[in-house]
């Protein structure tokens, strides 16, 4: 029995004029300007086509390449990523930034973290008196006591937080992370387990990550699509400053970056992103003595190496480090008091 067709089958002309149709004009703009800058490319080395004067295809989409390409040239494609002319160029650049960066003349930018005396700072400039300044607030606690990183955020549910006491009556909050691709068995087949964290009661600070986080769920409402974690704030709320504090819909990555940057508006001097939020918990960490397993029960990290970019030395700690290896005891006035070396001339003598 032949089955009927549920849609007409159309012409190539007829699908040519739908396409058209739902076609951007400004994307048909970037693209067309990227092309003649190749195509000039091409002119200049002349990279054409055999027997034509047709510029080779590019592609620049590297996921594309590797499904399709097998990181090798295939008939008269170019590979921007694999590709041995590209390879070449890359590696003189490569070459020559190391070279800079053992002249102590290239500087690597990592994330800097927020130093305690400056996350004071923001808590005293904020309260929780509305949805989004509770947001904000969250938004920061949540970073620095899971040591997010920038994109997790937006990836929180709220059923990977449960609220538990332990044996010594301590109230707390449970977070389990979701495994991701990179976090589940690995070939060899071992298998690493999600982090688990938890974030205690500290009844001497009232913007504590605890209540912060309590006061957020107890106004959060139910049925947000996919039980996302963070939710809209209800504009309308400041109006009158009753009804719900949040929509019933989920808050963006977008509006997230936006809040945080908002928060951390006075830190200007320092370069301060949403994964700066993870470098603060392992650097406040690091110096109260914390060693790496202990650390990386909340970063997640399983290489030490991967960990000291994080590790920011201020003045502060550079300044110790000098006086324990010149054996200078300073006082608070910056006055220099008898060396220890002295001291055990005299015992000895």
């Amino acid at each position: 029995m032949q089955v009927k067709r549920q849609f007409q089958k159309k012409t190539e002309e007829e699908l040519q004029r739908t396409r058209n149709d739902f076609r951007s004009v400004n994307t048909d703009r970037s693209t067309n300007t990227s092309l003649k800058i190749w195509n000039d490319y091409c002119i200049g080395l002349g990279l054409f086509k055999p027997n034509t004067l047709e510029p080779i295809d590019i592609y620049l989409k590297e996921r594309y390449i590797k499904e399709n390409f097998n990181k090798e040239r295939k008939g008269d494609v170019v590979n921007l990523f694999y590709d041995g002319e590209f390879d070449s160029f890359r590696n003189q650049l490569k070459s020559k930034y190391n070279d800079l960066l053992k002249k102590g003349l290239a500087k690597i930018e990592h994330t800097k973290a927020i130093t305690k005396k400056e996350y004071l700072e923001i808590l005293k400039a904020y309260n929780c008196d509305g949805p989004i300044n509770l947001l904000k607030l969250l938004i920061l606690n949540l970073g620095i006591h899971l040591g997010l990183r920038g994109g997790t955020h937006n990836k929180l549910q709220v059923d990977q937080f449960k609220h538990k006491t332990d044996d010594c009556n301590w109230k707390y909050y449970e977070w389990v992370e979701r495994t991701s691709k990179v976090r589940n068995s690995n070939p060899r087949g071992k298998i690493h387990n999600p982090r688990i964290i938890r974030i205690y009661e500290n009844s001497e600070n009232e913007k504590c990550c605890y209540y912060v986080l309590k006061n957020y769920l107890e106004k959060r409402p139910n049925g947000i699509k996919n039980d996302a974690f963070y939710a809209q704030p209800n504009c309308n709320f400041y109006k009158n400053k009753t009804g719900n504090w949040f929509k019933r819909s989920k808050l963006g990555k977008n509006a997230i970056y936006k809040y945080f940057k908002e928060i951390v508006s006075s830190l200007k001097e320092k370069k301060i992103v949403l994964h700066s939020l993870r470098a603060t918990a392992i650097s406040w960490l690091e110096k109260k003595g914390m060693d790496f397993k202990t650390i990386a029960k909340i970063s997640g990290h399983r290489d030490p190496r991967s960990m000291e970019k994080y590790l920011d030395m201020g003045n502060e700690r550079k300044r110790e480090i000098s006086n324990l290896l010149s054996e200078v005891k300073i006082t608070n006035g910056g006055k220099e008091k008898e060396i220890q070396i002295r001291k055990r001339k005299k015992k000895m003598i």
